[in-house]
């Protein structure tokens, strides 16, 4: 191959054009800047998250649970092990009596099997990670033991214990943090639950969404908000900046178009335990908005267009 490298065109090289270069630009571009039929709309989200400031774990408690799920803060014991494995059960058990008298493990293993340290090192294990009849033998044996030839599946096993890490407990000093952030996420849930057919009822009497959030059930300042110019395939428009993908999900962008104008929707899910409440605010009708109007987008696109050129 032949191949040339070049700097990419900085935006700061280009010189901003005339308006009338940018007009010409917007004329024979047009429907790029054409909108189709949008709405705009505020939005509250209503997520666990909301809730964690209403949740109180006493001390009590967060024992009461570490003593519950203790199997999930112990570490079981672990093992690195050489291992040698062979069909030729006399080839088994003159490397092990070599090793017996004292030869290095790793020697007999090069000069029996030409094996390296490398191709006999296991990385470290628990005792699921043997077969059976290995498992309790290795695990039982003490530091820098050999264990074996013990006949398995495979052919016959010998192994050396090389490093022992003991089966460690997590203390409930050092889970707490992790318990607490655990039960305030399971807590919150259950809050938001349980205010879910609170929060219908007060959709039921006609609350807007600045009513609705300014609600007892709200016990922090809930954001409301906004999205302008949404169309029904997910574009968002705007007069300044080119059309972008609506970072939501499917049934987000449903909720906008299949609720009335001015008027909120029923709850929707978006994903687990996230809600939103969509209020249509007006109603946009397809136009093609004028080269003032869309004058610094029109910039923009001449600008990326230039650089290309270029």
């Amino acid at each position: 191959i032949e191949y040339e490298k070049t700097n990419y065109i900085s935006k700061n090289d280009i010189e901003r054009p005339l308006d009338k270069v940018l007009e010409k630009f917007f004329l024979d571009n047009k429907n790029l800047y054409k909108l189709p039929i949008t709405r705009d709309v505020k939005y509250i989200e209503i997520n666990p998250s909301i809730f964690e400031n209403q949740v109180i774990i006493s001390e009590k408690k967060l024992k009461q649970r570490y003593e519950t799920e203790k199997s999930n803060y112990i570490t079981e014991e672990k093992r690195e092990i050489y291992q040698i494995t062979t069909q030729d059960i006399q080839k088994a058990n003159s490397f092990k009596n070599n090793v017996s008298k004292g030869k290095r493990f790793e020697n007999a293993a090069k000069e029996f099997f030409n094996l390296t340290t490398k191709d006999i090192t296991i990385g470290s294990i628990n005792k699921f990670d043997l077969p059976e009849k290995s498992s309790k033998l290795v695990f039982d044996a003490n530091l820098n033991e050999v264990v074996g030839p013990i006949k398995t599946e495979f052919g016959y096993n010998i192994y050396k214990i090389i490093k022992i890490n003991p089966k460690e407990e997590i203390s409930f000093e050092k889970a707490s943090n992790d318990l607490k952030t655990n039960l305030i996420k399971e807590i919150s849930t259950e809050i938001l639950y349980e205010n879910l057919d609170l929060i219908e009822d007060l959709l039921a009497e006609g609350n807007n969404l600045q009513e609705i959030i300014k609600s007892d059930i709200f016990k922090k300042d809930i954001p409301i908000n906004k999205l302008e110019k949404v169309s029904k395939s997910g574009l968002v428009y705007s007069y300044k900046n080119e059309k972008k993908i609506l970072n939501k999900t499917k049934v987000f962008l449903n909720g906008i178009w299949s609720t009335e104008l001015n008027q909120i929707s029923d709850l929707i899910t978006t994903n687990d335990d996230n809600y939103i409440l969509i209020e249509v605010i007006s109603e946009n009708k397809k136009h093609q908005p004028d080269f003032k109007t869309v004058k610094e987008n029109v910039y923009k696109q001449w600008l990326a267009n230039e650089i290309i050129i270029k």
